[in-house]
């Protein structure tokens, strides 16, 4: 029994840090678009008026915010064939 209880936990305990980390890391990439958007907010405009994105109504921190989000959902994984 406690060795179920210990797994359920352990479960529960993985499923929140996941959507913890999906709620943290667009923080940090808003303040990373911040931090880009002042040294380099003009080369990203250009770049994606470029490829046709309309960049009016957007902030560089916002970029950064949007893709840390979808990028939180999307980890590395690495499996190993054991013999």
């Amino acid at each position: 029994m406690d060795k179920l209880l210990a797994g359920l936990f352990g479960i529960i305990l993985a499923a929140a840090i996941f959507f913890g980390m999906a709620l943290v890391l667009p923080i940090v990439g808003a303040f990373s678009g911040w931090v880009v958007g002042m040294f380099f907010g003009d080369t990203i405009y250009a770049v994606l008026n470029a490829f046709g994105v309309n960049t009016q109504n957007v902030e560089i921190w916002q970029i950064g915010l949007t893709l840390a989000f979808i990028g939180s959902f999307f980890k590395a994984v690495q499996t190993s064939k054991s013999d």
